[in-house]
């Protein structure tokens, strides 16, 4: 289930505390009369291999294992789930998942992100089988260009600006080491646990909590990406991005990218942990409340990117709103 706005709630669109294991939340069941596959059988975390490889009965991904079953019929992966269906165009999003681990500040090869020399044979796997399944072509979807685009990221900076309304509404007493700080923290663990805790200090009439901008030593989990760690996920960026962009002309395909939506100028609003916790949308308009993925209103920005690069390729004359339904 979602996280419910405001974040200062705690909790899911379900009722269940944010903190609750991944493994342990509830999972509801598909709508009345959902007939598997659907058109869409993109999955939540899935990394490009698992599109090969992974069934509801096989995953290993404890905390998303309902929702497998959810999206895919019986001992069936996502490529099968796609050419059980006989598409007439396909859309390909893959890659994401691979790197996204490293947004625990701990970049290692191999354990946060997927190497661009192992990736690559499986995507060309994947996309191959995409397009023999496919009647009319399809569209690979590229990535964004800067991690620090998503708005799950504030710098240490921003952390300091905001630092009066910190601790004045939250009991919560910004480092100096912030001042200045380019490093990229991770608001959605670090702001709320040092506003519940300030919170928790203040009700028991103990110092203000602490907010550190620091990182750790390298490959820790310290939710900080300092500037080499940037550079080595930024290098990744462009390497997936420039290769899915050759693999779309190769297979004769339409090509955009989700920096349609996370290089917009006005997608990230000035850092405010007063409207972070408070507002229906903490993360501007675009972004869900995680910070990371799009809101009704970014996943349309993307549909208007998809619908223009299949009409420039295909001389097709789709609108946003058909992009958004077309098979995934």
């Amino acid at each position: 289930s979602p996280f419910k706005a405001p974040l200062a709630l705690g909790i899911r669109e379900s009722g269940e505390p944010v903190t609750t294991p991944d493994n342990l939340l509830g999972c509801a069941l598909n709508e009345p009369g959902v007939s598997l596959p659907t058109a869409n059988v993109a999955v939540n975390a899935a990394r490009t291999i698992h599109a090969l490889t992974t069934t509801p009965e096989n995953t290993t991904d404890a905390g998303n294992k309902g929702l497998y079953a959810r999206v895919l019929p019986p001992n069936t992966t996502q490529v099968m789930a796609m050419q059980l269906q006989r598409p007439a165009l396909v859309s390909v999003e893959f890659g994401a998942n691979e790197i996204l681990g490293v947004r625990s500040g701990a970049v290692i090869p191999g354990v946060t992100y997927v190497p661009f020399p192992a990736w690559r044979p499986i995507y060309d796997e994947v996309t191959a089988k995409a397009r023999l399944a496919s009647s009319g072509g399809g569209v690979l979807v590229g990535l964004i260009a800067d991690a620090g685009e998503f708005p799950a990221f504030r710098t240490g900076a921003e952390f300091w600006a905001d630092r009066v309304m910190l601790l004045a509404a939250f009991h919560v007493q910004v480092d100096a080491n912030c001042d200045q700080n380019t490093d990229l923290q991770l608001v959605p663990v670090k702001i709320p646990t040092a506003v519940a805790n300030g919170l928790a200090r203040r009700n028991l009439q103990l110092p203000p909590y602490p907010l550190s901008c620091a990182p750790g030593p390298r490959g820790t989990q310290d939710l900080v990406l300092d500037a080499g760690e940037r550079r080595i996920v930024e290098g990744l960026l462009r390497e997936m991005n420039a290769y899915i962009k050759r693999r779309a002309t190769q297979l004769g395909w339409a090509y955009f990218e989700l920096e349609a939506l996370y290089g917009l100028p006005n997608l990230k609003p000035p850092f405010s942990s007063l409207a972070l916790m408070q507002s229906m949308t903490p993360y501007g308009n675009y972004i869900s409340l995680d910070g990371f993925h799009p809101s009704a209103l970014g996943q349309s920005v993307l549909a208007q990117a998809a619908a223009q690069a299949l009409n420039a390729r295909y001389g097709m004359h789709l609108s946003a709103l058909q992009a958004l339904a077309m098979p995934r």
